[in-house]
């Protein structure tokens, strides 16, 4: 399962991906928050 990070175009967004690769997350998905049409919410945990 991968991690899913939506990024609505704030500097939050960067300091939490720099978060999640400092944990040693490497399965996670940076999407844009006008790209969630196009993602499947059964491939991401909850």
């Amino acid at each position: 399962m991968s991690l899913l990070i939506i990024d609505n175009y704030d500097s939050f967004t960067y300091n939490l991906v720099q978060c999640v690769e400092q944990a040693g997350t490497e399965d996670y998905i940076l999407a844009k928050n006008n790209q969630l049409e196009s993602l499947h919410p059964e491939d991401f945990e909850k």
